[in-house]
Parts: C-alpha cells; structure tokens; sequence
C-alpha cells in the first residue's frame, strides 16, 4: 500500500525521522496522526488497504457502512466525521483520542483487578448498545481498540475504528462483507465462531469479543493461542479454557463463560449465538460467598443486557427483575476514581449504570 504525506485537507504529521507519524497498523490499513488543515485540529486518519475495496460492490458497501458509523455518536465512541478518497485510496478520518489503549497500559502494568476490568466492559457495552440502535457491529473489538482516556479527572473508555463497522444484513441484502479472497474481517484472537465461518453476524458477535476481551484483561492472555488457523479451530471446537482464570470470582468467569457461548461445538448443550443471547448475567463486584443470593440472580437477555449497557450489582436481586435494588458499591469497588478526587464523605453509588459512569 503506497503512502502519502496528504490526503484531501488532511497533513500526516511526520516523526523527528522524517517518518509518517503511524498510529497503529493491520491488515485493513494503516492509521495515521493528521492534521486538518481546514479545522486546524489533530485526527485520526485511517488509509484503507485497497486491496479490500478491488471491486465495485466491496467500494459501495464499504461508503454505505463507513456512512452508517459516521452517524454514530456516544461518549464512548471516536467519532467518524469524515470519508473521502485520495491518491487512489480510500481513507476516513475520525476523532484523535490522546490516550492509551488497553493493550499498552496492560503492558506497563500487568493484569486488571476484576473491578477495573468489568468498569472497562460496562463502558464498552454503551458503545456496543448505540452501535445497536444504528444496526451496526464493530466486528474487530479488541484491547487495542478500547483507548483510555482522562477527562476531567474521570476514566473514559473510547471504542476506536468503528469506520470498518458492519451494518447488519436486512432481508433483500447482500450478506457480504469487507474481506480478502472471502475471508472474515477482525483479529482471530477475538473473533467470534460465526465471524471466522462468514457466517451472518449481529451484535452477538460483538458481546463474544467482548467477553474474549474481559478474558484478557483478567488473564493476561488470550483465550486461545497458537498459529492463526490454531486459533480460528479452537475458538470453533476447544472448550473455553478455565485455568488461567483461576481466583477470579466465580460471577465473573461465569459471566465471561456467558458472553463466550458458542466457542465450542463439542459441548453437549451445543453452544451457539442464540444461546449467547437467551440470558446474561448481571455482575456482581462485591464478595460472591455461597451466603449471599446467587450471582446470577439477575439474568437478562444479551440484547437488553447491551441496550442496557449492564447492571454491576453490589448484590443481584432474587426476583430477576434487574430493576431490583443492588447493594451500593463500597469506597474500594468504586471503579475508575479518580485519585485527585477523593470520594465525598457519606456518598453512595447508585446500584444503576448512571452511577458507574459520568455523563450517560
């Protein structure tokens, strides 16, 4: 893939080297640090590998989705605002985000507690709730695509290149997708099962790279490992492997067993999307002894666990109404506190997702 210095209005800034100022790179291109010329701010700019838009069908179904994720807006997304071609090359440009992902800051400072794990998750799921309003999945949700943010002394999760979502397939239309020679779009480490058959996808195989997601941050690793087709067969047929989550709660890894139905078609309940979808639980970040009420009192049904963006319970209620009243969470449970703003003397956290994040 040949590189420019500019594309439209947009300058990539350059290292002290000379070199292109490269913000990440994969098979669907590279992404740069740019300039807009126009607007006289910093952006993300995304340069799409042409060798994924070789014919007439692939370009339009690429603008027809690149459109749809331009109208995506969320606070925890990086919004798309711009889609354009240049040097023969297809390119989007989209909000700079001046953080770190979670792969780097995993890198500097080893595995996430459960709690921080799961503040990360829920916030996630906001993104993954309004991509599912505009009928959209990112399909390549992974560490390095969650960056993390300070605004005003509070944590915020950022879902980046949601440009290379996939709209959902309605009835009449084409189920093909952004590939190469057929092959699926997204990173095998976190793929789900229907993804790496080409199978038609929905927001469930969002949650099942969510759920590979939280494994990773718990485990420090992948679910699985091994070449690219090793990986592709065990997501397909190996049993999620447990060990590696050893001293986790038992509410989380039965959590991330949920959101990662359908990994395995040896299974005798035959684990697919539609399982993954019929219950998940609400999580519970306090103590999971065998006293208190079960950690999946709460079940609710993929779809409005996403809407939702998910209830982190002190305590899950017994009715499975998830509009029960939780325990609040304690001083130390408190995800994402800022240390320059200790907590208020007295204040409690609302048991609702309103109280776990700011401004959603």
């Amino acid at each position: 893939m040949a590189e420019a210095g500019r594309y439209q209005h947009y300058e990539v800034l350059r290292n002290e080297d000379g070199t292109l100022w490269e913000l990440g790179r994969g098979a669907m291109g590279i992404t740069y640090k740019a300039f807009d010329t126009n607007l006289r701010s910093l952006v993300a700019l995304k340069v799409i590998n042409n060798v994924y838009l070789s014919s007439d069908v692939a370009r339009q179904r690429f603008l027809r989705e690149a459109r749809a994720a331009a109208a995506l807006r969320h606070q925890n997304v990086a919004s798309v605002f711009h889609l354009g071609t240049d040097n023969e090359c297809y390119f989007y440009a989209m909000e700079f985000v001046d953080g770190e992902t979670v792969d780097g800051y995993m890198k500097r400072n080893g595995v996430l507690s459960p709690v921080e794990a799961l503040g990360i998750t829920l916030q996630v799921s906001r993104a993954l709730a309004a991509a599912a309003k505009q009928q959209l999945v990112h399909r390549d949700l992974k560490p390095a695509n969650l960056m993390l943010v300070d605004e005003e002394g509070e944590r915020v999760v950022k879902v980046i290149d949601f440009g290379l979502a996939k709209s959902i397939k309605r009835e009449g239309e084409d189920s093909g997708t952004l590939t190469v020679g057929g092959g699926f779009v997204g990173t095998p480490h976190f793929a789900s099962p229907e993804q790496l058959e080409e199978r038609d996808i929905d927001s469930r195989s969002d949650i099942y790279s969510l759920g590979a997601t939280l494994y990773y941050m718990i485990a420090g690793r992948p679910p699985y490992s091994g070449s690219v087709a090793q990986i592709m067969s065990q997501h397909l047929y190996k049993p999620l492997p447990l060990e590696p989550l050893e001293g986790s709660p038992s509410c989380l890894v039965g959590l991330i067993q949920r959101m990662m139905e359908g990994s395995s078609k040896k299974t005798t309940n035959a684990r697919r999307p539609a399982s993954r979808c019929s219950s998940l639980p609400g999580t519970n970040t306090g103590k999971c002894d065998s006293g208190r009420a079960s950690c999946f009192g709460n079940r609710i049904s993929a779809a409005r666990y996403v809407s939702n963006a998910g209830v982190i319970h002190g305590k899950a209620g017994t009715s499975g109404d998830r509009n029960s009243p939780g325990t609040a969470l304690p001083d130390h449970a408190r995800p994402w506190r800022h240390p320059a703003r200790p907590a208020v003397p007295g204040r409690r956290h609302s048991a609702r997702p309103e109280g776990l994040a700011r401004g959603v």
